[in-house]
């Protein structure tokens, strides 16, 4: 069975970049403008992370989940369950992006 990791993604609205930490991988902290410059960071640094700080060959089958925080619009998300957002799969199918809906209130 593959390690799991997790990645929260969140717009700081202070800054209006887009920050990714982790609970999980030791030292991760990124910034970027865009999600698709978000997940060419992640791509690049988690493996680095996963060896250095955790041991984890760059090799080993890994799980990285990278989730996108967004506060809930009632309006709009009611009765909506969280859903994978989309996949990033042509050059390392173990990331997976999904939607986690925060309540605007949190």
């Amino acid at each position: 069975m593959a390690n799991s990791y997790s990645v929260d993604v969140f717009r700081c609205t202070e800054s209006d970049v887009l920050v990714a930490t982790s609970e999980d991988i030791p030292g991760l902290t990124l910034e970027a403008d865009t999600l698709g410059g978000m997940l060419e960071a992640v791509m690049e640094m988690v493996p680095e992370l996963l060896e250095r700080n955790l041991d984890v060959p760059r090799d080993a089958e890994v799980q990285v989940t990278v989730r996108l925080q967004q506060p809930e619009q009632p309006a709009l998300q009611q009765g909506r369950s969280r859903r994978p957002r989309s996949q990033v799969s042509a050059l390392t199918p173990r990331y997976v992006v999904e939607e986690t809906l925060i309540p605007s209130h949190a």
